[in-house]
């Protein structure tokens, strides 16, 4: 009595984009998804259902666009121009191409346990994400001027206990317990910092 199911799932995209600084070509996508699950019919009075999920996203190459400054096509004190006239919606400037990958879990365990006076149900979880973003175009333009990249784990288990009448009688009644603890790390580089960069302040 054990009955399972997979599905996986991949989806990948060439980009459109075009980042005239670097050259790259985005967005770029390359995602996997993957799900299996099983049931166990331990008995007539006992159920048991497991499943783990895990996904990788990788995505590189992320448009960026300007659609309107006060400097465009200006100079800064550098010589260099933050927001250069690209005049085409299918190409952008950025000095990095802002990429990213996260990866993502999940497990969980249901058992349901048909008693004499009443079904007991527990469901225990885990679920957890890895981000980690390389250094990004912060500030939306094509000079080093602000930079930071950032990083995140998650993590969370949960665990819930039902005891639930058979339901019909004088008085139905659920009694039960739930759990959770999680965790979420969050960290911040910052790769580029020089905001005379950007051009005039005023």
């Amino acid at each position: 009595n054990l009955s399972g199911r997979l599905a996986v799932r991949h989806n990948e995209m060439d980009g459109w984009w075009k980042n005239t600084i670097t050259g790259s070509e985005g967005r770029d996508d390359d995602i996997w998804y993957g799900r299996g699950s099983l049931r166990w019919l331990a008995s007539d009075t006992l159920q048991i259902n497991a499943k783990y999920e895990k996904g990788e996203f990788d995505r590189r190459s992320r448009p960026t666009y300007v659609y309107q400054s006060d400097f465009t096509g200006q100079m800064n004190s550098f010589g260099t121009v933050p927001f250069p006239i690209v005049g085409d919606r299918d190409k952008g400037a950025g000095e990095v191409d802002g990429n990213s990958y996260t990866e993502t879990e999940v497990f969980a365990v249901t058992v349901d346990w048909d008693l004499d006076f009443a079904t007991l149900t527990s469901i225990s979880a885990y679920s957890s994400y890895d981000a980690d973003g390389e250094p990004g175009n912060t500030d939306m333009n094509a000079v080093a001027a602000l930079s930071r990249a950032k990083f995140e784990e998650y993590e969370q288990y949960s665990q819930e206990i039902r005891l639930v009448s058979p339901g019909g009688e004088t008085i139905d009644w659920i009694a039960g317990a739930y759990y959770q603890q999680s965790e979420l790390d969050i960290s911040t580089q910052v790769a580029a910092l020089d905001f005379a960069l950007s051009g005039p302040i005023s």
